[in-house]
């Protein structure tokens, strides 16, 4: 497969004023993005997480990923590259899909736990350079 370019766009905004206002001399923001011009793969993994489910595999972009993202509506945990110790995902609302994850680095296997007594919906973006 031909390489293909990648952006990632990371945008923040927030309101520093007391009382919050929509005051732009208020406003904190943050803009950083993130281009690869040789990307092999990229996969986007949308599914629902029964519960409980223990472990569940993920397909990735491929072998060695190296960019990860995560987005879901329940708290769920990951396992990265096969390591023991699980990593809690929470969303700030329950029921509202939001970005819960994102990592740049080498990405071999994941898995993820679904403990709570709710399906999640999550979305799961792999990248592989």
């Amino acid at each position: 497969m031909p390489a293909r370019p990648l952006r990632i766009l990371l945008d923040f905004l927030t309101y520093d004023g007391i009382p919050p206002t929509n005051n732009p001399v208020d406003e904190t923001r943050s803009l950083r993005r993130v281009e690869e011009s040789t990307v092999s793969d990229a996969v986007r993994y949308q599914t629902q997480i029964a519960a409980p489910t223990t472990a569940q595999v993920v397909p990735l972009a491929g072998a060695a990923c190296e960019y990860l993202a995560i987005y879901c509506d329940q708290p769920v945990s990951i396992n990265l590259n096969g390591d023991s110790t699980a990593i809690a995902l929470t969303p700030q609302t329950a029921g509202c899909m939001c970005p819960v994850f994102y990592l740049r680095g080498n990405i071999t296997s994941l898995t993820i736990t679904n403990s709570g007594s709710l399906a999640a919906n999550v979305d799961i973006r792999s990248v592989q350079v």
